[in-house]
């Protein structure tokens, strides 16, 4: 029974880790989701008449070097 009683703190605090880390686990899970859906939705076509769609990519301008 003293073995029970000594051992409780530290299995209360063992329970405790592994309830925030739970928690935590869960928040990033969520945040991770909500970015995968905010970055989907970027690269969802957006029709507009006067751009190219973004698979089409663009142009960057290559600039020479002055002698």
């Amino acid at each position: 029974l003293s073995a029970i009683s000594i051992a409780a703190p530290d299995i209360e605090k063992r329970l405790d880790f592994v309830s925030n880390l739970a928690l935590n686990t869960r928040d990033v899970v969520a945040s991770i989701k909500e970015s995968m859906q905010r970055l989907q939705s970027l690269a969802a076509p957006h029709p507009q008449a006067d751009r190219p769609p973004e698979e089409e990519g663009f142009e960057v301008p290559v600039v020479e070097p002055e002698e």
